[in-house]
């Protein structure tokens, strides 16, 4: 394997890809940690049964289990960077769906797409940075560091559109 050169490891690109690798893990662990937190409190809010919350945890883990080999491969036929950027689309949008979700099959699906988004974050976590390296890739790892405060924003905004609110 291919060490990373002084010169390379100087380049903030190089930093930014790290840190978008790092980040892509960190939020792909600390999903299954919050969803587990909070399960009870989606149970009851959701009128969940037994099944359908066993679900909730399952189509996750089933979705990256499924996806991350073949992610993988998509991954060496296509590109690292594109498939990092679709897994974390992929992991986005079932963000998202979740956080609007007034039902279960909403969340159901919400769930499957993060699943299937952690499979390509992590297809594509343990790669050499300087592989991915290119000219477009830090404005756009700037946007990825604002994700969590965008995340924010949407659960608040589906919290005022459930209660009525807005």
């Amino acid at each position: 394997m291919t060490q990373a050169t002084p010169e390379a490891a100087k380049d903030s690109s190089y930093l930014w890809v790290v840190f978008a690798a790092c980040a892509g893990v960190v939020a792909v662990a600390y999903n299954t940690t919050a969803v587990m937190t909070a399960l009870p409190a989606m149970k009851s809010s959701l009128d969940l049964d037994v099944d359908t919350t066993q679900w909730v945890v399952g189509l996750y883990m089933l979705g990256a289990a499924t996806s991350l080999a073949a992610l993988g491969h998509f991954a060496d036929m296509f590109g690292l960077v594109r498939i990092f950027f679709v897994g974390l689309a992929a992991f986005a949008i079932g963000a998202v769906a979740n956080a609007l979700a007034d039902d279960a099959v909403l969340v159901l699906a919400g769930r499957a797409f993060q699943g299937i988004g952690a499979g390509g974050l992590m297809a594509t976590a343990g790669v050499r940075p300087e592989i991915c390296l290119s000219a477009t890739i830090k404005p756009t790892l700037a946007a990825i560091a604002e994700m969590p405060r965008l995340m924010r924003m949407v659960s608040r905004l589906a919290s005022n559109v459930r209660n009525g609110s807005l």
